[in-house]
């Protein structure tokens, strides 16, 4: 799970932003929305709010930057075919994220710096939290590293993550904590659109049991005029794929059927039970299997009350291993009085540089801010732009304009 997380100097972000999903000690509901990991806590789900262009797109991207690097894949590579790098107007070259997260009862804090320029890592640090033990460290820019074995330091190549360059079988601590990287890294799993991954439903929907049971009654629950969602078998005597095996003849066995009407989903269906289809594999995904699953814009294209009960479902005390971080502007999440914690809220906001920062619902207070712990409150006080900046636009002038212009043009050719 993770406990927090940060980022700099990455895509629109300039400065330092810091997403905590530590539970505040002062706030005592909604005590079930906490998960616990030997010494660690963290909540469950975490919603991020902001209007556009604050930032909250470069955030998730930040994390699959994180799971990138931790998984040991070609981090160059990965930012070049996602058009990723530091951010566009600082001038500066390197990018710095660090996260603290806790696996097989351990937690770990990781850090590095990346410099788009030269492709090398230029800072990277890794230390086991509840120890306060540094495993290793080492800044290439002063050419210094610390760490329990020396001899280490040679092997260090500043082109790929330490835990991925040196030969860590003869090292137990290090050969631990590069295990515990791939299975956090695993166990992040992100989806975002414009066109959606419907590959993990269909992996399960094919396998059939109780997930894909769950993923059926999930899509049949989200959407009332839809009577049955399945995978149609392949034909007889086809070899059984892998997981990743997928291509667009299995996107053609997936159907829905509305009372006598069986179409093929991918076809058929809306923009928003499509999305629905998507997601649930990775909803059920997530929660059968211990999962962090971050979602860019997670009520797009959904009702409110299918958003609110996804959010449900992580906070729920069925749930004791996964986590939920989310990108939104559906206000109806901004429910503390029966869905989330004040702590499980964050803004993302500019300030008057145009740098981002972010700041946690349970930071304001009734007396200070006005703000007070009831949604119709929250609701009302985030519309007027009283807890964070957000657009007001009017463009009924741009309208006027295009008329006026329209009527011109029109009297000209009579």
């Amino acid at each position: 799970m993770i406990i927090n997380f940060s980022v700099e100097n990455y895509l629109a972000i300039s400065g330092r932003v810091l997403i905590s999903l530590s539970p505040r000690n002062d706030i005592k509901r909604f005590a079930t929305s906490i998960l616990e990991s030997d010494n660690s806590k963290s909540l469950k789900s975490l919603a991020i709010f902001g209007g556009n262009n604050v930032g909250k797109s470069c955030i998730v991207n930040s994390l699959r930057s994180i799971r990138e690097v931790m998984r040991g894949q070609s981090f160059p590579q990965f930012a070049s075919d996602k058009n990723l790098g530091p951010n566009w107007f600082s001038g500066n070259k390197t990018s710095s994220f660090t996260i603290s997260f806790a696996i097989n009862g351990k937690a770990y804090h990781y850090s590095f710096s990346y410099d788009f320029e030269k492709s090398v890592y230029s800072m990277e640090s890794l230390s086991i939290i509840d120890s306060d033990k540094k495993i290793f460290s080492f800044d290439s820019t002063k050419n210094e590293y610390e760490g329990e074995c020396k001899d280490l330091s040679s092997q260090v190549s500043h082109i790929s993550p330490l835990l991925y360059t040196i030969d860590v079988e003869k090292d137990a601590e290090m050969k631990n904590a590069r295990d515990d990287f791939k299975a956090f890294a695993k166990s992040l799993s992100f989806f975002s659109g414009p066109q959606y991954n419907i590959a993990k439903t269909i992996s399960i929907m094919r396998k059939g049991g109780k997930s894909a049971d769950r993923i059926k009654d999930f899509v049949k629950q989200a959407d009332v005029n839809l009577n049955d969602f399945y995978f149609a078998c392949p034909p007889e005597g086809s070899k059984p794929k892998a997981d990743e095996d997928f291509n667009y003849f299995d996107m053609e066995r997936l159907h829905t059927k509305y009372k006598d009407h069986d179409v093929e989903s991918m076809a058929f269906d809306s923009n928003g039970t499509q999305k629905i289809e998507s997601l649930a594999g990775f909803v059920v995904d997530a929660l059968e299997n211990r999962k962090t699953l971050i979602v860019d814009e997670l009520d797009s294209s959904l009702f409110f009350k299918i958003t609110r009960s996804i959010v449900a479902a992580f906070n729920n005390s069925g749930n004791s291993s996964s986590q939920l971080i989310f990108t939104t502007h559906d206000v109806s999440i901004m429910d503390v009085k029966y869905l989330m914690r004040k702590d499980q809220i964050v803004f993302l906001n500019r300030d008057e540089k145009g740098e981002t920062y972010s700041k946690s619902l349970a930071d304001f207070s009734a007396k200070k801010d006005g703000v007070r712990g009831d949604e119709a409150n929250l609701a009302d006080k985030y519309r007027k732009d009283l807890i964070q900046n957000l657009p007001d636009p009017d463009f009924i002038d741009v309208l006027f304009d295009i008329s006026e212009e329209t009527n011109c043009d029109a009297s000209k050719k009579d």
